[in-house]
């Protein structure tokens, strides 16, 4: 990751100067946690403990900040998590630019802080370039975040691929224009329109399962913010035929960064959460630039480089994980189904995983969090118990920081492996694997526990 922002940089001929690193939300991991209690430092004490109850990995393992948001009973803080490792490669590759980076925080905060909003409730969304998410606000700070997945990163790829860099370049693919460079781009029109109909969606379910008092406010950002219908009301969203091409905004900045270029003080100063904080006052730092200008310029730069980074990075991350994981269900399937059955009988099996899993990850998405650890988890236990000989599973259920799993196998022997297997992972290091299994026909039913 250094070397790579060090030679956008470099290309770009970017120098030195205050900065502040904005994280895409899919590297960010979000928790809710309540407390009967309302004063800030018994729950600060808590807080510790009660991350260790949710996590998979210790505390340590994270970055951790939070915000408190009183409510009828207590409190709530809104946690905000980062690896460490990737924390101290963006503070690296900073500091290996000389830029002073004095925060770093989600970019969920990040536009929060660009735009705040001007009532107690207030929803503001974001359907950019390179992701898209829901934040819900209350008096100002991140109550709940919920990040919608989507590919348009990719397309947008393809579309840089193909010559059109610029935000007008996209908007003219959108609304159809005629145009001959676009000659080719219908089919990757239609994938770009279809992936913002499915965020469209997404927005709509967040929204209906909401309580929303009266007088919530809206906020729409980002690039395809144009094309995005919200009524709070209603619950509803929809995507919009576009609109009249005079009346669209004029942008310089594909991404997020394009939000923040409003109010760059405001992203450097804001008192949100943040995962990380320079010893020295921010006002002072901009003191030494001689004219404002100039460290405004320079505050934005870590932003864009972050930003044009990830559209790659990302998309290379994402096949990495589909190939693992293609081959995991593959010997999941070959297992569960046997490697004598019709390859039509496999496919319909994998859809019906797939489905399960695209409603459970919809799931998750409404609560705001962002599981990674435990769907890693989840991809570890599958592996280890396709390694054992006549195991199957037939149920992982994830509480928690307890995992367990359940299915058949052809003795005792078998399962005691496969718990041993998972013991000696070092993912489970210190935690307790429990086994137990009965008779059933032929062979043994049995159930590991790892808590």
């Amino acid at each position: 990751m250094a070397a790579g922002i060090a030679a956008l940089a470099k290309a770009a001929g970017w120098s030195g100067g205050p900065a502040v690193i904005v994280v895409a939300l899919d590297l960010v991991g979000f928790r809710r946690l309540s407390f009967p209690f309302r004063d800030a430092r018994r729950i600060r004490q808590s807080l510790r403990y009660s991350l260790d109850l949710e996590l998979l990995y210790g505390v340590d393992t994270y970055a951790v900040d939070h915000e408190l948001i009183q409510d009828e009973v207590g409190a709530h803080a809104v946690v905000s998590l980062l690896r460490q490792d990737l924390l101290r490669s963006l503070l690296d590759a900073g500091t290996g630019l000389a830029l002073q980076p004095y925060r770093v925080l989600s970019a969920a905060h990040a536009l929060l802080a660009a735009h705040p909003p001007s009532s107690a409730h207030h929803v503001q969304i974001y359907v950019g370039a390179e992701e898209a998410f829901a934040t819900l606000a209350r008096e100002g700070r991140v109550d709940q975040v919920n990040v919608l997945p989507g590919a348009q990163a990719a397309l947008l790829a393809e579309l840089r691929q193909d010559g059109a860099v610029r935000p007008e370049d996209v908007y003219r693919l959108l609304l159809g224009e005629p145009d001959e460079a676009q000659v080719g781009r219908g089919p990757l029109r239609a994938r770009l329109l279809g992936e913002l109909k499915d965020i469209v969606e997404e927005i709509g379910r967040f929204l209906r399962v909401q309580a929303l008092p009266p007088g919530t406010t809206l906020s729409l950002h980002g690039l395809y913010a144009p094309w995005v219908e919200v009524d709070l009301a209603q619950g509803l969203a929809n995507l919009n035929a576009g609109p009249n091409p005079e009346s669209l905004p004029s942008r310089e900045a594909l991404g997020i960064v394009e939000e923040l270029r409003a109010a760059p003080a405001a992203v450097l100063a804001g008192k949100g959460p943040s995962f990380h904080r320079a010893a020295a006052s921010w006002r002072g730092i901009v003191a030494e630039v001689r004219r404002p200008a100039i460290a405004f310029g320079a505050l934005l730069v870590l932003l864009i480089v972050v930003a044009s980074t990830t559209y790659t990075a990302r998309t290379v991350s994402l096949q990495r994980q589909l190939a693992r994981t293609q081959q995991d269900l593959n010997a999941l399937l070959v297992k569960r189904v046997g490697a004598n059955v019709p390859e039509s009988a496999r496919s319909s099996v994998l859809r019906e995983l797939l489905l399960n899993l695209r409603d459970q990850a919809r799931a998750v998405a409404r609560t705001g969090s962002t599981p990674y650890a435990m769907l890693s988890a989840l991809t570890e236990v599958s592996v280890q118990a396709a390694a054992v000989p006549g195991v199957t599973v037939e149920s992982v259920q994830i509480s928690g920081t307890q995992i367990a799993l359940s299915g058949q196998t052809p003795s005792y022997q078998a399962a005691e492996a496969l718990r041993d297997r998972l013991g000696a992972d070092p993912r489970f290091r210190g935690r307790t694997v429990g086994l137990t299994y009965q008779r059933a026909g032929q062979g043994l039913s049995y159930r590991v526990t790892v808590q």
